[in-house]
C-alpha cells in the first residue's frame, strides 16, 4: 500500500488512478491499465465539465488529463467533449459512454474498497 501517490482513505472515491499510475511507473503501463485510467479521467471530466477541476480532484496535472482524454478519443474515433468557452460539454457519444461507464467505475471502486477492507480484517485476525 505504500506505492500510492496519495494513499486512498475509506471515503476516497478517486483511488483508482493512484493504483494504476503507481503500478505503471513501476512496471510499464499495460494497455488494460491505460484503458481504466482513461475511463476514470473521462468520467471525472464529464462530471466536472472542466479539465482543470478534474486534474485538481485527481491530484494530477491538467496536461495528464488532456493527454488521456485525447488518446481515448483517438482510440474511439470520435470526440467526447465540445468546448463552450472554458466549459466542456459532452457530445452525444460522450453522453452515451458516460451513462455506461460512470456506474461501472463506481461499482469497480466499491469492489476494490470492500476487498481491501475484508483483506485488512483477515490480516488483523492473523
Amino acid at each position: 500500500m505504500g506505492d500510492f501517490l496519495y494513499p486512498p482513505c475509506e471515503t476516497d472515491t478517486g483511488m483508482l488512478p493512484y493504483i494504476i499510475e503507481r503500478k505503471a511507473v513501476r512496471e510499464g503501463q499495460t494497455e488494460k491499465e491505460n484503458d481504466i485510467l482513461q475511463i476514470k479521467y473521462f468520467v471525472e471530466t464529464a462530471k466536472e465539465n472542466s479539465y482543470t477541476r478534474t486534474a485538481k480532484n485527481l491530484f494530477v496535472s491538467q496536461q495528464a488529463v488532456n493527454k488521456q482524454i485525447k488518446a481515448l478519443e483517438q482510440e474511439l474515433g470520435f470526440k467526447l467533449f465540445e468546448s463552450e468557452g472554458k466549459k466542456l460539454r459532452l457530445t452525444e457519444g460522450g453522453r452515451k459512454l458516460f451513462a455506461l461507464w460512470e456506474p461501472m467505475l463506481r461499482q469497480t471502486e466499491d469492489v476494490i474498497r470492500e476487498t481491501r477492507k475484508n483483506q485488512d480484517q483477515k490480516e488483523t485476525i492473523l
